[in-house]
């Protein structure tokens, strides 16, 4: 059931939770399995550990230590593997996972032109905006190995849009138009935007917020365009009524239920989901009756920030071995056996690349439409795809316990006034 018990913070329903839970579960049995298999009768082998918060990873390192006789790749579960660059005690030789393209955890990590090269790992393969979110000052410190992205899911009834993309204003004027009241009471509502904390941020970037750091390391943002995203969600918000308790009553009967059975029984019109696995787990019963769109405002969709790096710390003790993994990693021959690999039932529910469409672009546009015929026509081209500027290690927990919090009030309760500076105790 969807926890509704406070107005504007509905969460993911939880079975799709429960079924999150399960998949990891699976995937750290099988990184324990892995573990045992490369250590019996391969004792000839160099060992490189490898510490990653996705789990996932482990069926491809399979791959890696049955396909050359010189490395053994010993992977390890850390929930927060930004964390190990910092221990004195020792560090991995591959550190893989997100929040590591900060400033202050980039210093830490080796300078990996040296293989950045056409006859090694071509740097003209990536994204140039997702390989340059590695790259601190003059050096590349980390390599990107995935990205997701947010979107919208609507019933097939509406699939009369171009196929990638669906602009902030066009969910705005068919969520709108689908409502329904009667007696003061709200029978359906397409889409309100206080559902997820996600939506609202999403809402600020795409009006041209653009939180990032500048030169000196400070948190810096377009405060102009993020006061206009609040006039925007106020604007619909008083468009679906201001008559809360409704509104909660509306969430109480209806939310229970997963958002795509909620679409199909034309309770509500559409729902924002915050990246491409949600999309992905979606039952493929259900996927017959329904389409999604990514979401965008002038062309443009914004990548999650949760974007997956590759890195070999400044400590690492097989750097050779760190290398033979990463020019392995970004073959296109070996990413295809990759997706191949994640058909294994013992992988269900696994994603693309560790969860996420690749950072190498042929991959995405060639091989990622015969392993997952959904996206069959939504993979975005380069030039369709914003990326995240550069943000503070803390940045998560600044957006979760400050920004959000920030934009509901300003949206709810027309006397706050404080700024979001004063907030963060920003000069």
């Amino acid at each position: 059931m969807v926890n509704t018990g406070k107005r504007g913070s509905v969460d993911t329903p939880r079975n799709f939770e429960l079924n999150s839970q399960i998949m990891k579960l699976k995937i750290i049995i099988i990184i324990t399995a892995s573990v045992l298999i490369s250590s019996c009768g391969l004792f000839n082998k160099q060992k490189v550990s490898l510490y990653t918060n996705k789990p996932e990873l482990a069926a491809y390192i399979e791959i890696f230590n049955a396909t050359q006789p010189y490395f053994r790749i010993e992977i390890n579960y850390h929930p927060e593997p930004r964390k190990l660059i910092f221990d004195n005690k020792g560090v991995p030789d591959i550190i893989i996972g997100k929040d590591l393209n900060d400033p202050e955890a980039m210093q830490k990590f080796r300078n990996l032109d040296d293989i950045l090269q056409p006859d090694q790992v071509n740097p003209r393969i990536f994204y140039p905006e997702l390989l340059q979110a590695g790259r601190l000052h003059t050096e590349q410190k980390l390599i990107p190995v995935n990205y997701n992205l947010p979107a919208v899911l609507f019933n097939d009834n509406l699939d009369d849009m171009p196929s990638l993309l669906i602009p902030i204003d066009e969910i705005k004027t068919k969520s709108l138009e689908f409502n329904e009241t009667s007696n003061k009471n709200i029978n359906k509502i397409g889409y309100y935007p206080l559902w997820n904390n996600e939506f609202l941020y999403i809402m600020a970037i795409l009006n041209g917020a653009n939180f990032r750091l500048n030169q000196t390391g400070q948190l810096i943002w377009e405060e102009t365009e993020l006061d206009k995203s609040i006039k925007y969600l106020k604007n619909w918000i008083s468009a679906i009524g201001e008559d809360y308790p409704a509104i909660h009553d509306f969430e109480i009967k209806y939310l229970h239920e997963p958002p795509f059975q909620l679409i199909h029984e034309k309770e509500i019109i559409m729902f924002y989901f915050s990246d491409s696995q949600a999309i992905y787990n979606i039952p493929k019963e259900k996927m017959k009756y329904l389409s999604y769109r990514w979401i965008s405002q002038a062309n443009k969709i914004y990548v999650n920030e949760d974007m997956i790096f590759m890195g070999i710390p400044g400590a690492a003790a097989n750097i050779n071995g760190a290398k033979a993994f990463i020019k392995w990693f970004y073959k296109r021959e070996n990413q295809k056996k990759m997706l191949e690999t994640n058909n294994f039932e013992r992988l269900e529910g696994i994603f693309g690349i560790a969860s996420g469409f690749s950072s190498m672009i042929e991959v995405n546009e060639i091989d990622f439409p015969k392993y997952y015929p959904l996206f069959l026509g939504h993979i975005p081209k380069p030039e369709y795809l914003l990326f995240p500027q550069p943000l503070p290690a803390e940045w998560q927990k600044i957006k979760r316990d400050a920004l959000v919090p920030w934009m509901k009030n300003a949206l709810l309760d027309e006397k706050y006034d404080k700024k979001l500076a004063d907030l963060l105790l920003l000069p």
